[in-house]
């Protein structure tokens, strides 16, 4: 699973105090996988008004071994609703009231269809942001992604594990940080969201590649207004479908507007070229 936070057009917390410190203390745009182990905002039970960095990927306090190992060894990046009051490593943390809100406005995952994994992001359709319940130790300053089973959409688009974040919607992710939730509570929040309020689209594999930077300079597809492929161009001009446009993956012959500004990429080689563009045209593209 990958998270992901844009601040382009909307906050991320009804709290104006802790959208303005999310803000300030987060990138625009922020898209942060498992593999890296990134800090991310976290509002605790403990202290709702404030915004805190916590490291993804749960770690219990006096671990000996390897934090790495450890992590991979248990898959402490999520923590499965099932057994968070039963299992040895959560149990602590859910009766000591440390739970924690994980703000995203969208998530990814992958679709196996054969040898094939097909890149998804979901988001909220009906609000600008979700809250994924969570489990933290405040001694390592970690945090889990609390998982149910997946609904009827997360299991078509999840479907190598049929699983999905815990998303608390309106009052519930309020009531998630009140001293008197308890197990009997988190019986009945500990269900799928329905998939009526969720959309999802393919997305570019850049966006969820291992050991590419996500934080660079994309552009949205609402900022695109016109993708354009005259017949003359051929195969040098694929169509931009991607959420996300990135200069990679904008090949010559392309043509374009973008907030405005008209660019086409030419090539010296033949139709079928495979070259990127060059940087000096690649340059008029960045977002402002």
């Amino acid at each position: 699973m990958q998270l992901t936070l844009e601040f382009d057009h909307f906050g991320v917390a009804a709290n104006k105090r802790i959208l303005n410190e999310v803000q300030r203390r987060w990138e625009r745009k922020w898209s942060a996988s498992t593999f890296d182990r990134p800090l991310w905002p976290v509002i605790t039970a403990q202290e709702p008004d404030v915004v805190q960095a916590m490291q993804w990927g749960y770690l219990p306090p006096h671990v000996e071994s390897d934090p790495v190992k450890f992590i991979a060894t248990y898959g402490t990046y999520n923590a499965r609703c099932e057994n968070v009051y039963t299992g040895k490593l959560y149990a602590e943390a859910m009766q000591q009231k440390l739970r924690c809100l994980v703000p995203v406005t969208g998530f990814y995952e992958h679709r196996h269809v054969g040898k094939l994994r097909i890149p998804y992001l979901i988001q909220p359709k009906e609000s600008a942001f979700w809250y994924f319940a969570g489990i933290y130790n405040a001694a390592t300053r970690t945090f889990s992604v609390v998982t149910t089973e997946a609904n009827e959409l997360m299991r078509q688009i999840h479907n190598s594990a049929a699983r999905q974040p815990l998303i608390l919607p309106g009052g519930f992710a309020e009531a998630f940080l009140e001293n008197d939730f308890d197990e009997k509570s988190f019986v009945d929040f500990a269900v799928p969201i329905p998939h009526q309020v969720m959309r999802y689209h393919t997305v570019s594999k850049l966006l969820t590649q291992r050991g590419v930077d996500r934080n660079v300079p994309r552009w949205p597809r609402s900022s695109i207004t016109k993708v354009c492929r005259p017949s003359s161009w051929r195969r040098s001009a694929p169509s931009l479908r991607l959420l996300l446009v990135h200069a990679s993956v904008v090949r010559p012959g392309s043509c374009v507007w973008i907030r405005g500004a008209h660019l086409r990429c030419r090539s010296s080689g033949t139709s079928r070229s495979r070259a990127r563009c060059p940087t000096s045209a690649l340059s008029r593209l960045q977002p402002k």
